[in-house]
C-alpha cells in the first residue's frame, strides 16, 4: 500500500507529502453488471392493473440467474412485433399495439414490466365528407318525386315539414320516407370517400333502416388511419395470448449492483 510520497534533502523536508501516487491494496468495488432476457413465445402476460379497469400489461420477470445480492437498479424494454393484423366482424385491419414501459417492484430476484397502452391513432386522419345543402335537397327531390311528382310546391313543403333533417319513418304529406329515398345520396358520398355504400354505413354505425342526416352531418372512411392499441382488442383476455405468440413479446434487461 502507498500512502504518501516524501521527499528528504540534507534531513530535511525537500517538498511537501504528495498523496498523489497513492495507491490502495485492495481497490474499490466495481458494479456487478448482468443481464438476459425472457423467452420469447414464453413470456406470460397479464392486464394492468386488473381486469375490470385495464390501462395495460404487465409480466413478472426473473432474474434469478443473475445472482443479485441487493435489488440493483434495472433497465429493461419490450422486444416483439408491434404492427398487428386482426379481423374484426369480419373485416381485416391493422393496428399498431404499443405504450410506455416501467420497471416497478423491483428485488433482487425479479421485477414487474409493466407498459400502459394508450388508445388513439399513430398516423393518417382518414377521409371525411360533409352533408352539404345541394346533398339535401337531391334527397328532398327524390322524396317529392315519389310521393307526388316533381313539384316546386312539394319539394318546398318537404323541405318546411322535416326542418333540417331527414330520417328513414319520417312522415311527409302523404307517405314516410323511406331507405330507398336515400340510394342516390348514398351512393355519392360512397363514390366521395372512395368506398362501398355498405363499408360506409358500417364505418359511420348506420343502416338502410336507421339512416338519417342534415346539413353539416359528417361521414367518414377511417380506412387511412392506422389505430394504436384499439380497446375493443388490446384489452381482452384472447388479445394477451396474442402477445406471447404470434408478436412474441418479450423482455430484455440488464442490472447494476453497487
Amino acid at each position: 500500500m502507498i500512502l504518501a510520497t516524501i521527499q528528504v534533502q540534507s534531513c530535511q523536508l525537500l517538498k511537501d507529502v504528495s498523496i498523489a501516487e497513492r495507491r490502495d491494496a485492495v481497490p474499490a468495488q466495481q458494479p456487478y453488471i448482468a443481464a438476459g432476457q425472457t423467452e420469447p413465445g414464453k413470456t406470460e402476460w397479464q392486464l394492468f392493473p386488473n381486469k375490470d379497469s385495464p390501462i395495460g400489461v404487465r409480466a413478472i420477470v426473473s432474474t434469478n440467474s443473475a445472482g443479485f445480492r441487493t435489488p440493483p437498479r434495472y433497465q429493461a424494454h419490450i422486444v416483439g412485433d408491434r404492427l398487428v393484423s386482426d379481423t374484426v366482424n369480419e373485416q381485416s385491419r391493422q393496428f399498431v399495439v404499443d405504450g410506455y414501459a416501467q420497471v416497478a417492484g423491483a428485488s433482487a430476484t425479479q421485477f414487474e414490466m409493466q407498459v400502459i397502452l394508450p388508445s388513439g391513432t399513430t398516423v393518417g386522419s382518414g377521409l371525411s365528407d360533409e352533408v352539404t345543402s345541394e346533398d339535401f335537397q337531391a334527397v328532398v327531390r327524390v322524396i317529392a318525386e315519389r310521393i307526388g311528382g316533381i313539384d316546386a310546391d312539394i319539394a318546398t313543403f318537404i323541405l318546411q315539414t322535416l326542418r333540417g333533417r331527414i330520417s328513414v319513418g319520417q312522415r311527409v304529406s302523404s307517405g314516410n320516407i323511406i331507405p330507398e329515398d336515400f340510394d342516390h345520396f348514398l351512393s355519392t358520398i360512397a363514390t366521395r370517400l372512395s368506398t362501398s355504400i355498405d363499408q360506409l354505413l358500417a364505418d359511420n354505425q348506420l343502416t338502410r333502416q336507421t339512416l338519417t342526416l342534415a346539413i353539416g352531418d359528417r361521414l367518414i372512411n377511417p380506412s387511412a388511419i392506422l389505430l394504436l392499441n384499439p380497446l375493443d382488442i388490446v384489452f381482452e383476455e384472447d388479445f394477451l395470448a396474442k402477445l406471447k405468440t404470434p408478436l412474441n413479446w418479450h423482455v430484455v434487461w440488464m442490472g447494476i449492483e453497487g
